[in-house]
């Protein structure tokens, strides 16, 4: 048997798998088993900070506000949209109701599911007239794209060639 101290470091390596008497189980990559995670930590090895919040995340609730109205926008469900990332159900219920912290990967998992940049689905166009404008060119066609691109190129004024600063000589 560990010591409490020796079974808490290693519980930072903890795998789920069932005892010889069919208990739920851990197991370290030493081979060592344990019938249960310290307190205050969870599988992953973690604060119980990270992970699930008992309250929603004020931008974590934003950005999943963002993304439920995305997918509905696409007459996308939830179901379907679990098809396409591989990410729970339950999980994506969490990300939209903001009680999970959000990192890149799934993120980006979620945009390229629904045809979308994950910078797109962080803009707030609400908040933002650039914003606004970014999420409207974002739903345009490739063609409607060009025209704006030719028509911002050709009202812009052409920048100036940087001249040298006084002081300095040219070769």
């Amino acid at each position: 048997m560990q010591s409490e101290r020796a079974r808490s470091s290693s519980s930072l390596f903890l795998c789920s798998c069932r005892s010889s008497s069919g208990r739920r189980a851990s197991r370290t990559r030493s081979g060592a088993y344990f019938t249960s995670v310290p307190l205050g930590r969870h599988a992953g090895g973690g604060s119980p900070d990270m992970g699930r919040r008992h309250e929603p995340d004020p931008f974590a609730l934003k950005l999943g506000h963002r993304i439920r109205d995305l997918r509905l926008a696409q007459g996308m469900s939830l179901e379907h949209l679990r098809r396409k990332t591989g990410i729970v159900a339950s999980h994506l219920s969490l990300i939209e109701r903001g009680y999970v912290a959000i990192n890149v990967g799934t993120l980006d998992r979620i945009a390229r599911a629904l045809g979308l940049t994950p910078m797109f689905l962080v803009l707030f166009p609400e908040e933002s007239e650039l914003e606004a404008v970014v999420e409207q060119i974002g739903s345009m066609s490739a063609e409607e794209l060009a025209q704006l691109r030719e028509q911002v190129s050709a009202s812009s004024p052409r920048p100036e060639k940087p001249r040298p600063s006084r002081g300095t000589r040219r070769t």
